[in-house]
């Protein structure tokens, strides 16, 4: 005899259990079905700091039906200043795109072109010693 809602067994003559007050019965019922942990995990398939580009990813996403969250897409404008256009708030960092291990080469292929996308660390103004164009001085 076991008790279904502690797990308690008991033996034989005893109708109900002591600690729940509950009626024994002759088996527990199955255990419920045990969640695959890898559904569980998720990975970053995609950041940036640029509305526009986290735009075109949650788009892109949606299209393919691939589950995901946008880890700090929230916190952006919580703190600090909140965002400057083309930048990030330097507390919380970039938005993640997170999705299921599963899901993620799926998604990191989708979304390749958007990080070819992000703008480089290039300052703007720069002198650059192979740029052909620049004028020089005195000529």
């Amino acid at each position: 005899m076991f008790c279904p809602q502690c797990g308690a067994e008991y033996r034989a003559g005893f109708i109900e259990c002591a600690d729940c007050c509950v009626p024994l019965v002759a088996r527990l019922a199955d255990a419920a079905p045990r969640l695959d942990q890898s559904a569980l995990e998720f990975v970053t398939a995609f950041q940036s700091a640029n509305p526009a580009l986290i735009a075109l990813a949650r788009s892109v996403l949606e299209a393919a039906e691939i589950p995901f969250f946008m880890k700090g897409d929230g916190l952006q404008d919580l703190f600090g200043l909140g965002r400057f256009p083309g930048t990030v708030n330097l507390v919380t960092g970039p938005v993640e795109f997170q999705v299921r291990l599963a899901d993620a080469e799926e998604a990191r292929a989708l979304l390749d072109d958007l990080q070819e996308a992000e703008p480089d660390d290039t300052v703007v103004g720069e002198d650059h010693e192979d740029d052909d164009t620049a004028d020089e001085p005195g000529a």
